[in-house]
């Protein structure tokens, strides 16, 4: 073989080691469909937030940004959704109950499937909130709780998808304005070449034990991060938790803090209204108070749990029953955290004041007072005072009213004033029953102690006046006299007697009191004597017609006194007045000239308006164009009715038909009654309604008729052919959304108004409807919804933490474009080292190796739909996260394979543990030996 080929040979051997480091690969974003095990972080208790938990989950790295979360209240079996953010804070309404958490991949970013999870019982505080959080079901299918915190290890994605950023020496030059037709820039469209790294090179220690992530290129690193057994970091607390505290006050709206209730008498069967305490939780820590029940009161229980600060509204009322007595009870509430709370409440019962019973009374001279004897007022008769019997309080005694003409103790028998009599009591020797029951006096026995008992004398009895009795002895039925009836203009009927008696003992003189009748005496004078008789003639003093129904009175002439009374009647009736009226004339509804049926017959009904029956009564039609029965009856008595039904002949002509009818009685005039019928031209009939032709719409348009060029009308048939009639559109009930820019498609219904003489008989619908299709216009996205998921100026990261954010470009989520759409595609990010992207995911995880402050920016490409591609506009907007990065402590990272960005353009620090210096020697070596054999040869030449 020529030494030529064989340095050929070794040249080549060269240049392909020296090329062994490109092979390096970018973190893959997530992607496939969810598996493994789902989990809940937070604290199952009223205010805490829950969130997801992917340790567990695959694909590895999965974050918030992947999937779609929605959060429900398990009630039972019912299950409700209350949230679709990415947190949920715990409120009232989810106490006892369970929130399932449904995670659903987000299709556009790779990530397919679904899972579920749901949380244990919640509790009310955390204090009583289960360890466990999350609710897992066991081989049997049984609910069981657990917990997993997880730790700084277990980070999604796994430890070969992290691409470790170093900062170099020199800042990145600026990218270039111009870009490729994919959004590329133009001096970047190979290979995007780092800046040259003037620092001195870090080279790491390799870690002893295995808990150092070998796949992870870690440049820079100086200090590792300690992290507690946990998962999480270590927090220094601010200050001591101080304890809770359990205390409540009571505030009765009453100066003396007492809730009086007032006085009530004993049986009461009406509670006074009710009265209120407020009770406020004056503590830290919540209450929780039991059931109470007082003796002589009713009290509202605090049912529900009282937070810190809290105050609540009780009503307090008195039981029913409550024997007579004074009451003045503690009303206390107690916790279950033993602690209580009091206040009084306060009643009086009186018991039932006595009544006077009609058999049991001492009469006692009101005047004279017994200081030993208190004295009452009777409720019946305040007039009437009580006295006390000393030696019974229970047996109220009722006084008599003092009698002025006697002014000893003597009871008068007083019908309005009954006399009760008192029990004797041997207890009591100054009380004796009365002995004579027709005179219900008590007698007091004198005693030396009690000066002011007395013995009541007999009464004196004073002789009646003499008086008279008059009395009627005929003439009279059941004590009335009455009149037959006449008519008006009649002779008035001759005068009838009443006899009279005085039974009495003194003579009368009679003064008879009348304004509708003449009485005079028949002996010619009005006095009647004692055991005398008297006749009495009582005659109509009225001619007009109407009932006279009057009481006589009878007085005693010089006392007034009224001696006897008698009730008179008589009635004039009107003079005769025949008369015939009939009800209103009969109009029959309008028909079409050629009608086959005529309308159907009416009813006349004619009534004696008069005073005296009508006979001989019959009907005379005044023509031939309507037809009329017989009359139902030929006499007619006071007030009483008959009838005849008339009715249109068929076959009429067009216009208006006009016919007299008569009704004739012996009696009454003649009663003229007179029947209508219209006959109309034969009218246009509706046989049908065209429904109006689709319209077709640019999408945008205004709401409005005009807007949406609906037609002004409809064609309609007739029975006479086809015409025009106007409709109106409801266009505010329709469907259709101006501010949407969808497609869309609806109805518009529409009212038509027939033209006139346009008559529908048959009823036909008139409401018709049109279909409106909306095509949708372009969708221009707007650049500030341009976003940056996954990672937030305010995070946690150190030098150990793997960052995964997302790209999300505006109307990156149009999966049916029509021409002019636009939206904004994710071309290349940028944290030190730029790197792009050539499709979906638009995503990537890094972890930078040193700390200090840094800027993640991503460039959109604006690109803008022709009707079959999207194409570049050569637009283009950046999102900027600045976030900090703090040293992590005890940590040495050995170098590795780095796949971060298979698409990336500008070359990236590996991560493979070869010494790349060892190559880059080689390099240099088969460079310079491959120009030393151009110049040998050319030198040879």
């Amino acid at each position: 073989m020529k030494p030529k080929k064989i340095l050929s040979m070794v040249m080549t051997f060269l240049m392909v080691l020296s090329l062994l480091p490109s092979f390096v690969f970018a973190a893959e974003a997530p992607a496939g469909e969810l598996g493994g095990k789902l989990k809940i972080k937070g604290t199952a208790a009223v205010g805490s937030v829950l969130s997801a938990d992917y340790t567990k989950v695959t694909p590895e790295g999965l974050t918030d940004d992947y999937v779609s979360i929605t959060w429900s209240r398990m009630v039972g079996d019912q299950v409700t959704e209350v949230s679709k953010e990415k947190t949920y804070t715990l409120v009232d309404e989810d106490l006892g109950n369970k929130i399932q958490m449904k995670i659903t991949g987000v299709t556009e970013l790779g990530v397919t499937g679904e899972m579920k999870a749901n949380t244990v019982a919640i509790a009310a505080t955390p204090e009583e909130a289960p360890a466990e959080t999350t609710e897992e079901k066991n081989d049997e299918g049984a609910e069981t709780g657990y917990v997993e915190e997880p730790t700084v290890d277990e980070i999604p994605g796994g430890e070969e998808d992290v691409l470790l950023l170093d900062p170099p020496a020199e800042e990145l030059g600026e990218i270039p304005e111009a870009v490729d037709e994919q959004g590329v820039p133009a001096d970047q469209a190979e290979v995007m070449q780092p800046a040259e790294n003037t620092q001195e090179e870090y080279i790491p220690e390799t870690a002893d034990d295995d808990s150092v992530d070998s796949s992870v290129l870690d440049i820079g690193t100086e200090e590792t991060l300690v992290v507690p057994e946990g998962g999480e970091p270590a927090e220094t607390p601010d200050a001591a938790v101080e304890p809770l505290t359990y205390e409540a006050v009571a505030v009765v709206d009453n100066e003396n803090g007492v809730m009086d209730f007032g006085t009530l008498e004993e049986g009461y069967t009406e509670v006074p209204a009710e009265q209120y305490v407020t009770i406020k939780n004056t503590g830290t820590g919540t209450l929780n108070f039991n059931g109470i029940a007082p003796e002589h009161f009713m009290a509202q229980d605090i049912m529900a749990p009282l937070g810190a600060g809290e105050s609540v509204t009780l009503w307090i009322v008195p039981r029913e029953g409550i024997a007579a007595g004074i009451y003045q009870d503690p009303i206390t509430y107690t916790t279950e955290e033993g602690i209580s709370v009091s206040f009084d409440a306060a009643v009086t019962v009186n018991a039932p004041q006595a009544q006077d019973n009609g058999t049991d009374t001492v009469v006692t001279d009101p005047a004279v007072t017994d200081p030993a004897d208190p004295v009452v007022t009777d409720p019946a008769n305040p007039a009437d005072p009580v006295v006390t019997d000393p030696a019974n309080p229970a047996d109220p005694v009722v006084t008599d009213t003092p009698d002025p003409a006697d002014p000893s103790v003597t009871d008068t028998p007083d019908p309005a004033n009954p006399v009760v009599t008192d029990t004797p009591d041997p207890a009591d020797p100054s009380v004796t029953d009365t002995p004579d029951p027709a005179e219900p006096v008590v007698t007091g026995t004198p005693d030396p102690a009690d000066p002011d008992v007395t013995v009541t004398p007999e009464p004196t009895v004073i002789p009646e006046p003499p008086k008279a009795n008059v009395q009627a002895t005929e003439g009279l039925t059941d004590g009335a006299l009455t009149f037959d009836t006449i008519k008006q203009g009649q002779q008035a009927p001759a005068a009838k007697t009443v006899k009279l008696f005085n039974s009495g003992d003194k003579d009368v003189v009679l003064q008879p009191v009348s304004n509708n009748f003449q009485i005079t005496a028949a002996e010619g004078s009005f006095e009647l004597k004692a055991n005398s008789a008297l006749t009495l003639n009582v005659a109509p003093a009225k001619a007009e017609a109407g009932t006279y129904d009057e009481t006589i009175t009878l007085k005693e002439a010089d006392t007034e006194n009224v001696l006897l009374t008698f009730s008179v009647k008589y009635t004039i009736a009107d003079a005769d007045n025949p008369n015939l009226s009939a009800s209103a004339a009969p109009v029959f509804e309008s028909m079409e000239e050629g009608y086959a049926q005529a309308p159907a017959a009416q009813t006349v009904t004619l009534t004696n308006t008069g005073n005296i029956p009508l006979t001989e009564l019959s009907v005379e039609a005044g023509g031939q164009e309507f037809n009329v029965s017989a009359l139902s009856a030929a006499t007619v008595d006071v007030n009483g009715t008959v009838t005849f039904n008339v009715a249109p002949i068929v076959g009429l002509k067009e216009g208006t038909h006009v016919q007299s009818i008569t009704v004739k009685s012996k009696e009454a005039q003649p009663v003229t009654v007179t029947a209508t019928f219209t006959v109309t031209a034969a009218a246009v009939k509706l046989t049908g309604v065209n429904k109006p032709g689709d319209i077709n719409l640019a999408n945008g348009v205004e709401k409005s008729a005009a807007g949406l060029k609906l037609p002004s009308s409809v064609t309609i048939n007739t029975n006479k052919g086809s015409m025009n009639a106007s409709v109106t559109w409801d266009v505010k009930g329709c469907a259709y959304n101006q501010k949407s820019t969808d497609a869309q498609k609806f109805s518009v219904k529409g009212t038509i108004a027939l033209p006139n003489g346009v008559t529908n008989p048959d009823g036909l619908n008139l409401i018709t409807s049109v279909n409106v299709v909306v095509s949708r216009a372009p969708k221009i996205a707007d650049a500030a919804n341009n976003s940056i998921t996954g990672i937030s100026a305010d995070g946690a990261y150190t030098t150990e933490t793997k960052i995964t954010f997302t790209a999300v470009g505006a109307g990156m989520d149009n999966t049916s474009p029509i021409k002019g759409d636009t939206r904004y595609l994710p071309l290349y990010w940028e944290v030190l080292e730029a790197r792009s992207w050539d499709s979906a995911p638009y995503s990537a995880t890094f972890r930078m190796g040193k700390n200090g402050s840094y800027t993640l920016t991503v460039t959109y490409n604006q690109q803008k739909f022709d009707g079959s591609n999207w194409a570049s506009t050569g637009t283009q907007d950046t999102k900027q996260v600045s976030f900090s990065v703090s040293a992590a402590g005890n940590v040495t990272v050995t170098p590795a394979a780095n796949k971060a960005d298979a698409n990336q353009k500008k070359a990236v620090q590996t991560g493979d543990d070869t010494p790349i210096m060892t190559f880059v020697i080689i390099l240099v070596v088969a460079v310079v030996l491959i120009a030393g054999i151009l110049v040998y040869r050319k030198k040879k030449r």
